[in-house]
């Protein structure tokens, strides 16, 4: 475990992360920089290749993270500070793949599409998985615009030749690792030549690549090139398909119209190299056609088969450790503009594989070429070669203890291009070897009460995973302290108590430790109740989601499970499942109502307000009856009759319907008409209207006609569809009108329905004139007297107010009382509780520390007993319950109010 965390650091300087390549790699700090370790200053010139005085106004490389890949590879992210030539301060996302060359379990190779060939474009995280890469980056560029792409520079991959360069672009590098496993990179251009049985020769163009204008060349398909379609030019071909050594078949004028056999290859040639084919070339014969790659460099000797791998590039970025002279025209990659970017390059030693981008997305601002090869010098590269950037760059990484790559950086685009190629990393590791390490995932905060599983990811001696279920040893869990609680069954763990504990996951010898917080009352500044809408708008069945928000003492908010918090419902209706609750209404004569949310014994209220209505009864049609006459409309469509049934007590209002004769287009509807042409009329300010109706389950809809106060009919919906047999009471909010009068209510539909619905119990829901709000009551008190004055009316106190540390007390019960709260108190805890408009507040005799309104907070002196009664500081009723308090000093007298 220790070897592992040195490789995780955060947000240090460059420095501090050249230093770090002993830890993993060996002796060599930084590769390429040597002979200036002796001093602090000495090294920032070396990095920056500056004095050190003035390494302070360089740009700032930080090394934000770094951890092992596998044996031999790590990788690093970076910020790059600087400032632009507008003068502004940017900062680029950087991340680098490491592998050490001298590790022998480390392989570089490229990774070709989808399934090694070239036809199909994938993503570099598809190649990587696909191949058990374990780290990537893009690699060549290629056209676009082209379904069937190839690359540009040559490749050779598990040290076999798939495509030669493209012919007449210059200054175009290419990276490879020889078969003595260092690091080169060259450019490269491509000869061959097709022998005939008879002996005659042709120059072989190229192996594999896209033509536009075959000419009078030959060129080469094999099976990497995965698609029928070779040759783009549109003039006749002639194509010779030839399978170990021996030409198949020989299409003059024509192309062979499937994919090349992985045994075979194509020969597709133009002009005088399809009457090459033509004239020395017949089915049966032996051909042989080979194509090589030759170093620009007329001093290099460099052929195909010395390489392991070989891809290629662009410009060169870094000669020497040193920016290079561009050595090709970079307009168009955008040279001088922000893009993202990606580069390969190696140590000064030859041991060190660099893996390179440059984010350009969200705050990340890719570097301009230029720029770009400052920050691969200021990495420590000391040669390196542009690749494909833009939208292609994309770095992916294998986590430690994980099975596969995973993307690593933004692309610039959102997501990832599919490519054409890419360079991959390998760990040739034989496996699974001896266990090395564990790491443990999940939460690393829980709430008291809640329960946990943590997973767990295994690694070998090579950094290469494990199933965690497949360990010599069983793996198994454990607490180190007394707060947490696991079952060795099942490794869940519960937080029993609050404060600091730790996971540790352990197999044999080898263990890995979480550290977890667990939040109890005790580390709680405040609880908030977050109601998914607004209180004040909620109706009976409405389902609301409640949220309980926890700010802790050092400032963290969080969200307390649901499942620990436990409810109290005061004046207000409803099931509470999990998160959600479904609200029923209120209760009968609530004044005012309150949720009270509770975590370890921490409370927080959720004022509901009580809508200030009453409900009166228009019609019950019985006892208060009214006239009610039947109407249809069309005649030719719908048919309706109403009648009173029922008890002589107990009667309801039945409408039935028919409108099987309708059109199925237009709507038919059936009217209960009450009180002639005027309706039933009312004076009181109308906010809604409720009617229990028993429906047939037929579908229609129902609907209630009234007039306004200027004489206009308004129409509203009671039911868009009556789909449920049974009683049911329905209602509607009257908010977009001032009702007057109801004049009818009817079923409505245009589908051919017949039926029968009952109505009772019709009611207006008005709203309550403030005009008749009480009066806000006064309560007049006396220190060291036990007369009281409530609302003027005289009355006797158990215990006379008093003064005490110079702080007056009052008896809390009585005043709360008074002034319409209430107040519960709980002898074994000698908590008092109290509730009022919209207050919610506990405290305990003796303590000054109390809630109030879901935050914590103290009074400067504890509530106390006093003959069995609470007594509460005069200051604490002003401040927390909103009262108003009058204290007259001469006669000692207090007013509350």
């Amino acid at each position: 475990m220790g070897e592992r965390n040195t490789m995780i650091r955060l947000a240090r300087p460059v420095l501090a992360g050249a230093v770090a390549c002993s830890l993993f790699f060996g002796a060599s700090i930084v590769p390429g920089v040597s002979g200036t370790e002796g001093s602090a200053a000495g090294w920032k010139a070396a990095l920056f290749g500056v004095p050190a005085a003035e390494a302070a106004t360089a740009p700032q490389l930080t090394m934000t993270q770094e951890s092992i890949v596998t044996a031999g590879v790590r990788q690093r992210s970076y910020v790059w500070s600087r400032t632009a030539k507008s003068g502004q301060q940017i900062s680029t996302n950087v991340k680098v793949i490491i592998a050490d060359l001298h590790n022998p379990n480390v392989r570089l190779d490229v990774m070709t599409g989808v399934d090694g060939q070239f036809a199909e474009k994938a993503t570099v995280l598809h190649m990587a998985q696909t191949t058990g890469a374990v780290a990537g980056v893009n690699g060549d560029y290629f056209d676009t615009s082209l379904a069937e792409p190839s690359t540009l520079g040559p490749q050779v991959a598990n040290a076999a030749m798939m495509a030669t360069p493209a012919q007449g672009l210059t200054g175009m590098y290419a990276f490879g690792i020889t078969k003595q496993n260092k690091p080169i990179i060259e450019t490269f251009a491509s000869q061959g030549v097709v022998t005939a049985a008879n002996g005659q020769t042709y120059p072989l163009s190229g192996l594999n690549r896209v033509v536009s204008t075959l000419g009078n060349a030959i060129y080469m398909y094999d099976a990497a090139w995965g698609s029928a379609t070779r040759a783009k030019d549109a003039t006749p071909h002639t194509e010779a398909l030839v399978v170990d050594g021996v030409v198949q078949s020989l299409h003059v004028g024509s192309r062979y119209g499937q994919q090349v056999p992985a045994n075979g290859y194509i020969l597709s040639a133009g002009g005088t190299g399809a009457e090459f084919l033509s004239k020395h070339v017949k089915v049966g014969d032996k051909l042989t056609a080979k194509a090589s790659l030759v170093p620009v460099n007329p001093n290099l000797t460099y052929t195909e088969n010395d390489f392991k791998m070989l891809i290629g590039g662009h410009t060169m970025l870094v000669i020497d450790g040193v920016p290079a002279a561009f050595t090709r025209d970079i307009g168009g990659i955008q040279g001088n503009g922000n893009t993202a970017r990606t580069a390969i390059g190696f140590s000064k030693d030859a041991r060190y594989v660099y893996l390179v981008t440059a984010d350009h997305a969200a705050d990340s601002v890719g570097p301009t070429l230029p720029a770009f090869q400052k920050l691969l010098i200021e990495l420590g590269v000391w040669r390196a070669v542009n690749l494909d950037g833009g939208g292609s760059t994309t770095s992916v990484a294998r986590p430690l203890g994980e099975f596969q790559a995973q993307l690593a950086n933004a692309p610039k685009d959102g997501s990832m291009r599919r490519v054409i190629n890419g360079i991959g990393v390998f760990s040739t590791a034989t496996g699974p070897a001896a266990l090395k390490g564990l790491l443990v995932d999940g939460p690393k905060l829980l709430w008291k009460g809640q329960t946990a599983t943590y997973g767990v990811k295994a690694y070998d001696v090579n950094y290469n995973p494990l199933d965690p279920t497949k360990l010599g040893v069983p793996l198994q869990f454990k607490a180190r302290g007394s707060s947490l609680k696991v079952d060795p069954a099942t490794g869940v763990f519960t937080a029993a108590a609050g404060g600091s504990d730790t996971v540790v996951a352990y197999s044999g010898t080898v263990s890995e430790e979480l550290a977890v917080d667990i939040i109890d009352r005790r580390l709680i500044q405040k609880l908030d109740v977050v109601p998914s809408k607004p209180p004040s708008a909620w109706s009976p069945g409405d389902a609301v989601k409640l949220t309980v928000k926890a700010t802790l003492t050092d400032g963290r908010i969080g969200t307390v499970p649901a499942q620990l918090v436990q409810w109290q419902q005061f004046g207000a209706h409803g099931a509470i499942a999990g998160d959600t609750l479904a609200f029923a209404g209120f209760a009968e004569g609530a004044s005012t109502a309150m949720l009270v949310a509770r975590f370890d014994e921490f409370s927080a209220p959720l004022a509901v307000p009580v809508p200030q209505t009453r409900t009166t009864t228009l019609a019950d049609f019985d006892a208060k009856a009214v006239e009610a006459a039947a109407e249809a409309y069309p005649a030719a469509m719908a048919t309706a009759a109403v009648q009173l049934l029922g008890r002589e007590e107990d009667k309801q209002l039945h409408l039935v319907y028919d409108f099987t004769k309708g059109d199925g287009a237009t709507d038919a509807a059936a009217y209960a008409t009450f009180g002639g042409a005027n309706g039933i009329p009312f004076a009181g300010k109308a906010v809604g209207m409720q009617l229990d109706v028993f429906g047939d389950g037929k579908g229609g809809r129902l609907r209630a006609e009234f007039t306004d106060a200027a004489g206009a009919v308004q129409r509203v919906t009671l039911a868009e569809k009556v789909d449920w047999v049974g009683w049911r009471t329905v209602s509607v909010e009257l908010k977009d009108f001032e009702a007057r009068a109801l004049k009818r209510v009817y079923m409505i539909s245009k589908s051919q329905i017949a039926g029968e619905v009952v109505f009772d119990d019709l009611a207006l829901i008005e709203s309550q004139s403030q005009a008749n709000a009480d009066a806000p009551i006064a309560v007049s008190l006396a220190v060291g007297k036990k007369d009281v004055l409530v609302g003027g009316e005289p009355q006797k106190l158990d215990v006379a107010p008093l003064v005490s540390k110079e702080r007056t007390f009052v008896p809390v019960r009585f005043v709360v009382d008074a002034l319409g709260g209430a107040v519960d108190w709980d002898a074994a805890t000698k908590k008092v509780t109290i509730r009022k408009d919209g207050h919610f507040i506990e405290l305990w005799v003796g303590q000054t520390e109390m809630i109030a309104d879901g935050a914590r907070t103290a009074s400067d002196v504890p509530p106390m007993l006093r003959d069995g009664r609470t007594l509460l500081p005069l200051r604490f009723v002003s401040e927390q319950l909103g009262l108003t308090v009058h204290y007259d000093a001469a006669t000692r007298g207090i007013t509350i109010q």
